[in-house]
């Protein structure tokens, strides 16, 4: 504690009251009772009559901060959801099935109720290509004949034709239905895969990276288009893998995660996909331990090197660049 500072703290410990430590623009430090008004763009440090506890007190913020702090708070709360999103369907399928092999027999289970469903239009679509086939006939050889079709016969063949086609359609549905349930089948054995090694033990509890907004949203990389997003996406999800000797926890087509870090000395990555009106915002975040080694880890030099890593993966991965 430097010598002026200790006696002015003495002092306003004595009438307890609150001391205050400022910079000026030249680089000056000052103490006293309170802030001068011309200090509110700079700010401030504020003691209590202890001297133990201190608050910074913040300068008055210039449209680049407030703008970065707006566009954090947007990107964090979108992650957040879709964080929130995957460990609902993360419970849901802990909940529903205990083995992969249970997976695969609610699979062949849809699959064939499907097939049952399948032979029932195909057989109703046998039936109405059949009542088709005499009617198309006859309409072709008065057409042939230069003979208009009668009203009744006409109006039998466009209903014939329209239950045709009907049928056809519902066998196109059954086929992507088949489709969609299979891969939804093979994304939930994957992650049920991962849930079963994911321990908690020996993890750190982490929190969001905390610091200048500025400095936060640099891990954030605009794409206009789906075709470069998901070039970008790709890119991103290697990126990742290369910050970890593990498998990712979370790997989907909006967020990707890396393991919880097993000290303080380690960090997690985060990276949310983000929609907007005029493209996607590919956007890595970090987490470190609640700890002070944690938190310096999360705004220091390593922190920095991942942002710029991260924007020029992308940059010269998918020709994306900086928000």
């Amino acid at each position: 504690m430097q010598p002026g500072f200790r006696r002015l703290w003495r002092g306003a410990k004595n009438r307890r009251e609150k001391l205050f430590r400022w910079t000026d623009k030249e680089g000056k430090v000052h103490y006293g009772d309170r802030l001068p008004p011309e200090q509110s763009q700079i700010g401030g440090t504020k003691y209590d009559p202890s001297g133990l506890n201190k608050q910074v007190i913040e300068g008055a913020k210039t449209p680049e901060q407030l703008e970065a702090e707006a566009k954090l708070k947007r990107f964090r709360a979108e992650q957040e959801r879709l964080l929130a999103e995957q460990s609902d369907h993360d419970q849901a399928l802990l909940r529903s099935f205990r083995s992969e092999e249970e997976v695969r027999m609610a699979l062949q289970g849809n699959l064939n109720t499907l097939n049952t469903q399948l032979k029932l239009i195909q057989a109703n679509l046998q039936r109405q290509q059949e009542k088709l086939a005499p009617l198309q006939q006859q309409a072709d050889g008065l057409q042939k004949s230069g003979k208009p079709l009668p009203k009744e016969m006409a109006k039998n063949l466009e209903a014939v034709q329209r239950q045709v086609a009907s049928y056809q359609e519902q066998i196109g549905k059954n086929e992507a239905e088949k489709v969609v349930l299979t891969e939804r089948s093979e994304r939930d054995v994957a992650r049920l895969r991962v849930l079963k090694t994911l321990s908690s033990n020996g993890r750190s509890v982490t929190e969001a990276a905390k610091g200048s907004a500025i400095d936060l949203v640099a891990g954030a990389v605009r794409c206009s288009d789906k075709e470069s997003c998901d070039k970008g996406w790709n890119a991103a999800r290697e990126y990742a893998k290369k910050l970890t000797a593990e498998p990712l926890t979370i790997d989907t087509d909006r967020l990707l995660r890396t393991a919880e870090p097993t000290s303080d000395n380690d960090l997690a990555v985060i990276v949310a996909r983000i929609p907007g009106q005029n493209g996607d915002t590919l956007f890595l975040d970090l987490r470190c331990g609640r700890t002070s080694v944690g938190q310096a880890l999360c705004a220091g030099d390593r922190s920095r090197e991942i942002r710029q890593g991260f924007r020029k993966a992308l940059a010269e991965t998918a020709g994306l660049t900086a928000q």
